[in-house]
């Protein structure tokens, strides 16, 4: 909230723009996923067990800043710790708490 009032990002700027690339539920493609969805718990993204845990694992266990696992593992398609349970198949984002 700080960064929305020093008007550095907006509650409805999509995760897209600020990662760099296309993030969205591939449930639900086309519907962005933005700022206020993930500060309100709507954005369709779950915690995926085990592959949230995997993922929170290889993150502490990263020395220095080194080897950390980037977001993208876990959100995207094809990453490391990714799998379907990350996101939602039933609520599309900003729909459900």
């Amino acid at each position: 909230m700080q960064l929305v009032e020093q008007g550095k990002l907006s509650l409805n700027q999509s995760l897209s723009s600020i990662f760099g690339y296309r993030l969205e539920n591939p449930f639900f493609a086309g519907r962005d996923i933005t700022v206020e969805m993930i500060l309100s718990h709507t954005s369709s993204i779950l915690e995926c067990y085990p592959y949230y845990n995997d993922f929170g694992e290889a993150t502490s266990q990263a020395k220095s800043g080194y080897d950390v696992p980037n977001i993208k593992e876990i959100l995207l398609e094809g990453g490391r710790f990714y799998n379907d349970c990350v996101y939602s198949q039933t609520h599309p984002p900003g729909t459900y708490y």
